[in-house]
């Protein structure tokens, strides 16, 4: 994978005080070099759970190919941003839109993996038109009252316990990951603990990261970076996950949205994926028979960001 052109951590403060902080991958705005096609577009992607911004490098060598820029930002608590207290998914939209100004970015599209989901329906529900263009959810987690049948049961116990005791969630995550996950001393330890969740997954998934060192690592990297500051903000955004949602997907409309998922995925099952689409009117969606919570990224990246980009301009 080619270097992102800015891969330190940058960081915007908000009206309220708080600390967003974001990473850029993908094409340079501001490249001065002959060579360097324009950006065709701009892109706020929101990542899984748990993960953060460090995430983005995962899509850096496609949005690299299509000349998209992408900005990665922490959510509250995760990560290098300043926790939020009681927050909820309809905050994240005001906090988009003040990364977009400060980045002085007029149009956009938002891409949300996984956990990213609800981010992502959120700003479209959220965001006038006139800003936000298009948006794309890929192997979306979609409101657990849409059936979470062929879960995996550790990611259906986790979303419930979390909705109702997210305190008790904080101390569980932080015992399990997050003293693991902050030890320099033994990276290993963390590496293996999140590898072993992995042999869980279906085989679709677990080749993606087992046979891909540097997907594996740029992989555990994220997820590692999400209890930089503890464990209280992930244990949140499971909150919010397993949680109502405070609006609801019918709400959403005249909006450019498609849905990519796989029919293996068991973190975020295919039955649930397919009763959002029915709910979300006029979204596209695009399933694909053969391809994991995982893979289903990895094996149609290119053709997920083209879209997004195509249906944004």
């Amino acid at each position: 994978m080619a270097p992102s052109f800015s891969p330190e951590p940058q960081s915007l403060t908000l009206s309220d005080g708080r600390t967003l902080a974001y990473a850029s991958f993908g094409a340079d705005p501001h490249a001065s070099t002959a060579s360097a096609a324009p950006v065709t577009t701009t892109v706020f992607y929101f990542h899984g759970f748990p993960a953060s911004r460090l995430e983005g490098a995962l899509w850096h060598a496609a949005a690299l190919r299509l000349n998209v820029q992408l900005i990665a930002a922490d959510r509250p608590g995760v990560g290098l941003s300043t926790f939020q207290p009681a927050r909820t998914l309809l905050d994240w939209p005001s906090d988009v839109l003040a990364l977009a100004d400060h980045l002085h970015v007029e149009r956009f599209g938002v891409l949300g993996a996984s956990g990213g989901a609800p981010y992502v329906l959120a700003c479209a529900k959220s965001l006038p038109g006139a800003r936000l263009r298009a948006a794309a959810v890929v192997s979306g987690l979609y409101p657990v009252a849409l059936g979470t049948g062929g879960m995996l049961w550790e990611g259906r116990m986790l979303l419930w316990v979390a909705s109702r005791m997210a305190p008790a969630v904080k101390l569980l995550l932080e015992a399990s990951l997050g003293k693991a996950a902050r030890n320099s001393a033994k990276p290993h330890v963390f590496d293996e603990l999140v590898m072993r969740d992995m042999r869980k997954r279906p085989g679709v998934d677990r080749r993606c990261v087992e046979d891909d060192e540097g997907f594996r690592r740029r992989f555990l990297d994220s997820v590692r970076e999400s209890f930089h500051m503890g464990s209280q903000g992930v244990a949140w955004d499971a909150k919010l996950l397993g949680a109502p949602w405070g609006f609801g997907l019918e709400e959403i409309e005249n909006m450019k949205l498609t849905l990519w998922h796989g029919g293996l995925d068991q973190n975020s099952p295919i039955g649930m994926a397919r009763r959002a689409a029915k709910v979300l009117r006029g979204a596209r969606f695009q399933e694909f028979e053969g391809e994991g919570h995982v893979s289903l990224i990895v094996n149609q990246m290119d053709e997920i960001l083209r879209s997004l980009a195509a249906d944004a301009r």
